[in-house]
């Protein structure tokens, strides 16, 4: 396997999966080797909140419950580009630390980060059909198997 996606969804529910499936420590310790990671919306929390190996603060929920959700562009920082994301019961990163840097933004806040292997977002780019995230995370994985 050469990355991974952990998708959107309810964090606690793909926390219960996987540690049930007994897949938590081996996936936790594979990112940990270097695994290429793309969390999206419940997979940045498993990310952050969970296995703890992105380096931001992360609040579930933050953009409101799901009438709240909406589609809007997200500005791709190192690309110099906009990307279409849907926010669907949206976290929020908070904060960032030192080893992570700042790949999407909406107006001032941050809404995705990349550290080392892993790139998290906030926001469902599959929704609009939008391939740049994933490519990004593509190259991110081709640079790793050079």
């Amino acid at each position: 396997m050469d990355g991974i996606i952990l998708p959107g969804g309810e964090s606690t529910v793909i926390e219960k999966l996987l540690k049930s499936s007994g897949l938590a420590e081996p996936l936790e310790k594979a990112i940990k080797d270097g695994l290429p990671v793309l969390g999206t919306c419940a997979g940045l929390i498993v990310l952050a909140n969970i296995f703890n190996v992105l380096d931001v603060q992360v609040l579930r929920n933050a953009y409101g419950p799901q009438i709240d959700s909406f589609e809007t562009e997200v500005e791709l920082t190192e690309q110099n580009e906009t990307c279409r994301a849907f926010f669907i019961r949206a976290p929020k990163i908070s904060s960032v630390g030192k080893r992570a840097r700042v790949l999407a933004t909406l107006d001032d806040e941050i809404v995705g980060v990349s550290q080392d292997n892993i790139i998290g977002i906030t926001f469902h780019p599959e929704v609009a059909k939008s391939t740049q995230i994933h490519e990004i995370f593509v190259e991110l994985i081709s640079k790793r198997l050079i």
